[in-house]
């Protein structure tokens, strides 16, 4: 009778990040999420924000300045596009049932990574819709 241990191939075990249960797969999802919803508060820094500022008494020239952001709102618009796709292509994707251990298994993460993409999702939307139809329409009657 031996004691040897045999141990599986690497191919075999799912690839963690170092100090956590979270398997990359997790990981990539998360950080698609956060980033998808910056860039749509980067987005509101043009239009949304200045207003938003005035409307709670906050005044200064710098509020004026927040409208140059405008020329970068097309990129921004993208990069959360991007994100948002690459986000919820990782979020809802099945995930194999060895891949998970912990606190991972649960689907607490992943039901925070979701609601964090559906966010910024609205926010996105909310975003373009004001600027081309809500401030035009109801701010602007003259125009």
């Amino acid at each position: 009778m031996t004691n040897e241990v045999e141990l599986a191939p690497p191919d075999a075990l799912p690839r963690t990040v170092a100090g956590s249960d979270m398997p990359d797969e997790d990981k990539g999802a998360r950080l698609a999420g956060w980033s998808s919803l910056l860039a749509a508060l980067g987005m509101t820094s043009c239009c949304i924000l200045p207003l938003g500022l005035a409307m709670m008494g906050v005044t200064g020239t710098f509020i004026g300045a927040l409208s140059q952001l405008k020329v970068y709102q097309p990129w921004l618009l993208g990069f959360a596009a991007f994100s948002l796709a690459w986000g919820f292509w990782r979020a809802y994707r099945p995930l194999p049932p060895d891949a998970c251990t912990g606190a991972c298994a649960s689907g607490a993460r992943r039901r925070l990574t979701r609601i964090v993409l559906w966010a910024a999702l609205a926010l996105v939307i909310f975003t373009q819709l004001f600027t081309y139809w809500i401030a035009p329409t109801f701010l602007d009657p003259f125009g």
